[in-house]
């Protein structure tokens, strides 16, 4: 433990007679005239922030002594609120015991007269429901048919024994008959958009379609719209072929870019789609690997016949350009392009592989090229030592 210093302003062990006595021994009396202007210097600061922590403090105790007051009201008047809380609910609990007293001689007849008229409103959306249907069909909203119809489809097979529902089950029949009808037109139809056969293709798995019959109805639809793609590159490749129509043609980077974005684009499409409504839709089938699988094959047996008209378009086209009619770096562009596109058919469609098929073309292509390229060089070479 230090040693406390008697002479140390700062130590509780100070002694101002022994200070004093030092002080007047060591010090002058100028020191000591300016030692004392200090100190009465320090008492005055030292004052001062007694009286600023005296003042602060009584503030503070002032605002404790409004709060303690105030929260003496509010708990005064929570008392009072919870008392007649307290009331109210006695109150309450008197008055449910009563109701419930009141009541417990009729509660079954009140739950016999509930699932009585529980019976009672199925039974009118019954008798409502072949108008309900009619009214649909003729409005062509269709989806509210079907899903009417699927909820009460397994009561009323259910009950078609009885009289009272055969002529509802009949009438039912035949118009989700009609309703079939009308969906397969739209399905078919040539305008129809890609939301719109995936709308019909949702209405027919419920109705429980057979999804063999749904897919070779949705690649007969996209069948129609990627052949006239196809009926255009031919036509192309007809005026190409023509000398005197020649100049009717597009160039061939024009010619590629048809057929990425106008034919490959739609393929990419019907591709995409067929797979969200068909492979990936495990509910359309009980067993569901054997209809994906089969889905499959149809799908890649469908693109793979397109796929080969176009590449044999596309062949001709190619070849058939010359030093003459595009110069090599549209010729390379083209190229590139025609190649580049494959690829995203491949990625959604792993079991082919088309990229290679194209690659194949390019390779001879550009071997073509470079042999025309070369014979025209010999031609110069050798005019250059007929002159």
């Amino acid at each position: 433990m230090a040693q406390r210093n008697p002479l140390d302003l700062n130590q509780p062990g100070f002694d101002p007679d022994q200070y004093l006595c030092r002080v007047l021994k060591e010090e002058a009396l100028p020191d000591l005239i300016e030692h004392e202007i200090e100190l009465q210097q320090q008492i005055k600061s030292l004052d001062s922030d007694m009286q600023t922590l005296v003042y602060e403090n009584y503030n503070k105790f002032i605002t404790a002594t409004d709060t303690i007051r105030k929260m003496k009201q509010d708990f005064g008047q929570m008392e009072q609120e919870m008392e007649k809380l307290a009331g109210n609910m006695s109150a309450i609990n008197q008055f449910s015991a009563q109701v419930t007293a009141s009541l417990d001689p009729n509660r079954g007849k009140i739950r016999k007269l509930s699932e009585t008229h529980a019976i009672l409103k199925r039974l009118q959306f019954l008798y409502d429901l072949p108008a309900r249907l009619q009214s649909c069909l003729e409005s062509e909203n269709y989806r509210p048919a079907v899903l009417a119809f699927c909820k009460v489809q397994s009561v009323l097979e259910s009950y078609r024994h009885l009289t009272a529902f055969q002529q509802i089950h009949a009438d039912c029949l035949e118009i989700m008959g009609k309703l079939k009808a009308a969906l397969y037109l739209k399905f078919r139809r040539k305008s129809s958009t890609t939301r719109e056969l995936a709308e019909c293709i949702e209405l027919f798995t419920m109705l429980k379609e057979p999804a063999e019959i749904l897919c070779q109805e949705f690649l007969a639809h996209a069948e129609i719209r990627l052949m006239e793609d196809l009926e255009q590159l031919d036509e192309q490749l007809a005026w190409w072929s023509d000398p005197e129509r020649r100049h009717q043609a597009v160039d061939i980077l024009t010619f590629v870019d048809m057929g990425s974005n106008g034919f490959l684009s739609n393929v990419c499409l019907v591709v995409a789609s067929y797979n969200d409504m068909f492979v990936c839709r495990v509910e359309m089938s009980t067993d569901d690997e054997e209809s994906n699988e089969l889905a499959k094959r149809k799908l890649i047996f469908f693109v793979s016949t397109l796929m080969e008209r176009y590449f044999n378009s596309a062949k001709q086209r190619i070849l058939r350009e010359t030093v003459d009619s595009s110069t090599c770096e549209v010729y390379v562009r083209a190229l590139d392009r025609f190649s580049r596109r494959l690829q995203a058919i491949d990625r959604l469609i792993t079991e082919t592989d088309y990229s290679r098929v194209g690659f194949k073309l390019v390779q001879e292509a550009a071997s073509l090229r470079c042999r025309q390229y070369l014979s025209y060089l010999n031609n110069e070479f050798q005019s250059m030592f007929l002159i």
